[in-house]
């Protein structure tokens, strides 16, 4: 409890705006608040506002505030939304992206203050922070990164910044001589060194791409610095990624592909038309860029698989239990469900590795997360 009234500090404002909606929401008058929780009205007023500096204080008027409205602490914390802080780590001003976007300043604060944005918006600010739409809901299970288009708007800023591109990864299996190369940033390269004696280890990868790993079936992780001369002795591909497509452009890509655009703005329909022809994305190869997983076996061989992310698959309930404990998962096998039907069942130790579509990875966590259901077999 006291780790979600230390998160509410920290974001006053936002309380304060929430807590204004929801009075308003339940239809109950100022005055009436006040007599049940037991407050000033100028207390109340300046929680609404968020100007209480002492948190003491805070605290103690806003658990009463909240017992009063039946919300708790931590449903209130969740409904937390990441524009703000994103904008604030990559350090860029609100007047940037107001400028990039068309968005009025005074909008742009509602949106920072929690009022829920349109989906036009959310792909304009997310397009614009190089990130996802689910980053700037606060849904995001892994790093929220930020792609290199965010030099168009803020060429200044430094290379260094959060979530931005470090380098490349390598991955060869034992019976393979190709690396399989994903961009990565470098709190993921930490991430990679810190959990690198563990059986399995997932690695989040700058173009909507997921790893999976099994350790003993892995020949050599190869971290390639993109300041370094490319490699000669890894087969090195001059044509992987950069990072340089925000996740946002993956999240949209279906609604783009099959005409249903109304809810993008003009400028980023044109940056989807660029991009779609760039990489010669049509209907029959999206589900390479939205869909698809590859299963690298210990043998040497692979195999394409859509899997269906949801109750028939342990994969992500895997994943979740990686990523957010770095804690070891005991089992010995997966399971997972294609999108067509049939079901697989699989020991883990048959696998070298997978390559997993992240955002589908990322929407059947959350969704495990919600129902609080996380039977990993």
């Amino acid at each position: 409890m006291k780790h979600y009234l230390d998160e509410l500090f920290s974001n006053r404002e936002y309380v304060g705006a929430q807590i204004k909606k929801i009075i308003d929401k339940k239809n109950i008058t100022k005055v009436a608040l006040c007599s049940k929780a037991n407050i000033s009205r100028p207390t109340l007023d300046k929680i609404i506002e968020g100007d209480v500096s002492n948190k003491t204080t805070f605290d103690k008027h806003v658990s009463k505030i909240l017992n009063i409205l039946n919300v708790s602490e931590e449903e209130l914390f969740i409904r937390k939304p990441n524009v703000k802080e994103i904008r604030n780590k990559l350090r860029i001003a609100r007047e940037d992206i107001s400028k990039a976007t068309g968005i009025e300043l005074s909008r742009l604060s509602e949106i920072e203050n929690g009022e829920e944005a349109t989906l036009i918006e959310y792909r304009d600010i997310a397009m614009c922070l190089g990130t996802s739409i689910t980053s700037l809901k606060n849904k995001s299970i892994f790093e929220n990164t930020n792609s290199n288009s965010l030099a168009q708007i803020c060429p200044e800023r430094e290379s260094d910044t959060f979530g931005s591109f470090w380098g490349h990864v390598g991955v060869c299996d034992k019976n393979s001589k190709d690396y399989k190369w994903y961009p990565i940033s470098g709190n993921t390269r930490n991430a990679i060194y810190r959990n690198i004696n563990n059986r399995l280890i997932s690695i989040p990868c700058m173009n909507n791409k997921l790893l999976f790993l099994n350790m003993s079936n892995i020949k050599e992780i190869y971290l390639l610095d993109e300041a370094l001369d490319q490699p000669d002795d890894a087969n090195w591909n001059r044509n992987v990624s950069e990072g340089e497509i925000p996740l946002v452009i993956y999240e949209s890509l279906e609604d783009y592909i099959y005409d249903h655009t109304d809810e993008m703005s003009d400028n980023f329909k044109r940056t989807m038309k660029a991009l779609v022809k760039k990489y010669k994305i049509n209907e029959d190869n999206i589900s390479e860029f939205i869909d698809r997983s590859i299963i690298y076996f210990a043998d040497g061989t692979r195999k394409n698989q859509d899997i269906e992310f949801g109750p028939y698959e342990n994969i992500s309930g895997i994943i979740h239990l990686l990523n957010d404990w770095e804690d070891e998962f005991e089992g010995n096998i997966i399971q997972y469900c294609e999108i067509e039907g049939a079901e697989h069942i699989m020991p883990i130790s048959n696998i070298a590795f997978i390559e997993l579509p992240l955002l589908k990875v990322e929407e059947a966590i959350n969704k495990l997360k919600e129902e609080d259901d996380f039977d990993l077999i």
